[in-house]
């Protein structure tokens, strides 16, 4: 299991700086807009606000397939972790019962 949380990382990484330079990407192209509305056609203008557009529609697409996939990934480790806590009952009181006790003793040494 946590295996293969580690083993996909890589991946969830590349993705997330791609997304990050689309971002920086649309930032820069609606600055270079801003900057040259003083002095562009409106031809120009047209054309450089529909390559704006879609873009930032590509970077909402990706956030998009970002959103889904981080809630398929939390379901997926709340389920396992519902699995592990129904499989192992003893386990999970066992640890809750240790991590009370240390708590207990840290707070009475203050």
């Amino acid at each position: 299991m946590n295996m293969e949380i580690a083993a996909n990382h890589g991946p969830i990484e590349a993705k997330k700086e791609k997304l990050v330079s689309d971002i920086k990407a649309v930032i820069n192209d609606a600055d270079g807009l801003l900057k040259s509305v003083a002095s562009s056609a409106a031809d120009e203008l047209s054309a450089a606000r529909g390559r704006v557009e879609n873009q930032i529609g590509e970077v909402k697409s990706r956030l998009n397939v970002a959103r889904a996939e981080a809630t398929r990934r939390a379901c997926d480790a709340a389920g396992a972790a519902d699995t592990f806590a129904r499989d192992n009952p003893w386990k999970l009181f066992g640890i809750s019962a240790l991590a009370g006790l240390l708590v207990g003793i840290v707070l009475t040494r203050r």
